[in-house]
């Protein structure tokens, strides 16, 4: 069963330029941390060992897991953190192979805060790395050291925020228990779960119907009138500029 899966807190810092990478991940039951730095056979081995484990992080949809399954799959990490940072190329287009390693994750992001911000809406410290990131050389000791710090850091407040929408890790599971669905499902955002079970079709035709909705009469905003009025004038309004 899925909900007894391992469910492992995952990061990545990639230097394109330096030809390094770190990865920091910390077990959410056991919270155990173990950290590899550049280590391909390392991460083989930690992989391996977890190949039905769900892999938790802030944004491992649209960066870690691609990182992780080009690492896996002998594809280079940093070309692969280029295309996606540099050259905003969606992580599928960039290279079949990594559609073959199998990989269960669980997004946290919830696409409008970054990280930073919901470290400083739980009111913990806000951390950055002075070692820069396009260092064109391999990084010494000491900015080795600190680049751990600072992923493993993320990965720790990735824990905390977990800890608090685990709830939704929680929904994402019954359902797909209570339909019978196949544990890949677990990648699916809460929309395209929620579309594949009800059946939704996009229509080949075209739909006008945006404003078509009625405001019910025993609304009482009180001092919020003013939402009303701006929906009831949605069909005077220019879309282009909103």
């Amino acid at each position: 069963m899925i909900k007894e899966r391992r469910r492992i807190i995952i990061d990545f810092e990639v230097l394109s330029k330096a030809n390094f990478w770190i990865c920091c991940m910390k077990d959410y039951k056991t919270q155990k941390e173990h950290t590899i730095i550049n280590d391909r056979e390392e991460l083989l081995r930690v992989f391996n060992k977890n190949k039905d484990s769900v892999w938790v992080g802030y944004n491992i949809r649209g960066y870690d897991q691609w990182i992780l399954k080009a690492i896996v799959a002998g594809v280079d990490p940093c070309k692969v953190s280029d295309m996606l940072i540099e050259h905003k190329v969606s992580g599928w287009k960039i290279d079949r192979k990594l559609h073959k390693i199998p990989l269960y994750i669980f997004e946290i992001s919830d696409t409008y805060r970054s990280l930073k911000e919901l470290e400083l809406f739980m009111g913990e410290d806000i951390r950055e790395s002075t070692v820069d990131f396009n260092l064109n050389r391999y990084p010494n000791n000491k900015e080795i050291d600190e680049l751990v710090s600072y992923c493993m850091y993320d990965v720790k407040m990735t824990f905390k925020v977990f800890e608090q929408v685990y709830y939704r890790y929680e929904a994402q599971i019954g359902l797909i228990e209570y339909f019978n669905l196949d544990s890949s499902m677990i990648n699916k955002t809460e929309a395209q779960l929620s579309s594949y079970i009800l059946q939704a079709k996009k229509p080949n035709y075209e739909r006008n119907d945006t404003k078509d909705f009625r405001i019910i009469d025993t609304l009482n905003l009180n001092k919020y009138k003013y939402i009303k009025n701006w929906y009831e004038d949605y069909n005077n309004r220019d879309l282009k500029n909103i």
